[in-house]
C-alpha cells in the first residue's frame, strides 16, 4: 500500500509540474508577444518621429526661403519709394521748365 501512495504522490507532483510548466510556457509566450508588440510600436513611433522631423525641416527651409523673398520685396519697395521721392522732388523744376518753354514758344 505504501508503494501505491508513493506512486500517487509522484503522479500528483508530476501533474503539478506539468501544469506549472504549461503555465510558465504560456507566460513566456505572452511576454514574448508583448515584447514583439512593444518593439513594433517603438518602430512605428520612431518612423513617425522621423517623418515629423523631416516635415519640420522642410517647413524650416520653406520659412527661410519666404523670409528671404520678403526681405527682397522690402528692398524692392524701398528702392521704388526712393525713386518715387526723387521724381517728386524733380517735378517742380520740370513744371517750371515746361512753363518757361511754353512761354518761349508763345513768343
Amino acid at each position: 500500500a505504501g508503494g501505491a501512495a508513493t506512486e500517487a504522490a509522484a503522479a500528483a507532483v508530476s501533474e503539478v509540474t506539468e501544469e506549472e510548466m504549461a503555465e510558465r510556457a504560456k507566460e513566456k509566450e505572452e511576454k514574448e508577444a508583448l515584447r514583439i508588440e512593444q518593439e513594433k510600436q517603438i518602430k512605428e513611433f520612431q518612423e513617425q518621429y522621423e517623418r515629423r522631423h523631416e516635415e519640420l525641416e522642410a517647413l524650416r527651409i520653406k520659412t527661410e526661403e519666404v523670409e528671404r523673398e520678403v526681405e527682397r520685396k522690402k528692398e524692392q519697395l524701398e528702392a521704388a519709394q526712393k525713386e518715387e521721392d526723387r521724381i517728386k522732388k524733380m517735378m517742380p523744376d520740370v513744371e517750371k521748365r515746361l512753363k518757361l518753354l511754353q512761354r518761349q514758344k508763345e513768343l
